[in-house]
């Protein structure tokens, strides 16, 4: 693991690019490359699902040590999306004679956007978020499932957290947001599937729990790491939901302060946090936007307590 972690950040440090060497375009794979699964045969496929190839039947010359033959074959081709991680600066490849070829392009899935602790967490989250299914798993009704464990995953995951001795990194509590994630994998599937009822809110409290932008890629991993065909369309609708409401790296910050609630003749202690966190709640909900508004509430709030109207 060390090694691992040592050599991804050193590549990424120099390179800050994942590329896959793709250089030219279509790429076909032939039958016999599918049953090998060879690189192509195995990337392609995921590429189609994240909508960057789209793939055609034709015919080619297939050429092996023994024969030559005319089959059908499958044939990838960037699509629009899939241009735009294409990129125009040419790099060069070695061959096994030691011939330097210089090429066109390459696609570039992948782009290093986030800091050194965040991107461990994500790392970590992905590696640990099924821990809990060896003790939930179970045949029911016709299929192995695996109720809570989501849940049950936690426990094995402080455990092997603590063996690694992983805390915080840089100021990030590396260690908190993987606990997180792993308990809310599931979110952005369960919010999909009930997302004509979703509140903002309940996107908004989801935020303060984890932080929403590295959820999407950690839930986006297991959806793309499945056997069969499960194209990442809720984990799509969850990110583009979290940056509508602004909260894909945090939850708002509340508009209310407790000087605020000072100001309104309450001595500090938890009388102070009580109104600031009903107040918060109200702002989640969307019911509250300015700091004005919020400062208002909390007032009602106060003179309610002390057996006013509030009105």
């Amino acid at each position: 693991m060390e090694t691992f972690t040592a050599g991804m950040k050193t590549y990424l440090a120099q390179k800050g690019k994942l590329c896959l060497g793709k250089t030219e375009w279509p790429v076909s794979v032939a039958p016999q490359q599918e049953q090998a699964r060879s690189r192509d045969a195995v990337q392609m496929p995921v590429l189609q699902k994240l909508g960057l190839v789209s793939v055609t039947e034709a015919m080619v010359q297939y050429k092996d040590e023994s024969k030559s033959e005319l089959i059908k074959v499958k044939q990838y081709s960037l699509t629009n999306e899939g241009r735009q991680w294409y990129t125009d600066k040419p790099p060069s490849s070695v061959t096994s004679d030691g011939a330097r070829v210089q090429h066109h392009g390459d696609l570039c899935v992948a782009t290093l956007t986030l800091d050194r602790p965040r991107a461990l967490t994500v790392m970590l989250a992905t590696l640990c978020h099924d821990l809990g299914k060896p003790s939930t798993t179970l045949f029911e009704e016709g299929r192995l499932r695996s109720r809570g464990h989501e849940e049950a995953g936690l426990s094995p995951t402080e455990s092997l957290l603590d063996r690694w001795n992983v805390h915080s990194l840089l100021g990030y509590d590396v260690r908190g947001q993987v606990l997180a994630l792993v308990a809310n994998h599931l979110k952005p599937g369960q919010l999909y599937d009930d997302r004509e009822r979703v509140s903002d809110g309940a996107i908004r409290r989801l935020a303060a729990k984890c932080e929403p932008g590295l959820l999407y890629r950690v839930a986006r991993a297991d959806c793309l790491g499945r056997t069969g065909d499960f194209p990442p369309v809720a984990m799509e609708w969850f990110l583009a939901r979290v940056r509508q409401l602004d909260v894909a790296e945090r939850p708002p910050a509340p508009l209310l302060k407790g000087r605020d609630v000072v100001a309104l003749g309450v001595a500090p202690g938890p009388e102070v946090g009580r109104v600031v966190r009903e107040v918060y709640e109200r702002q989640l909900d969307g019911a509250i936007t300015t700091v004005d508004q919020a400062r208002a509430e909390a007032a009602k709030l106060v003179a309610l307590s002390r057996g006013g109207s509030g009105s």
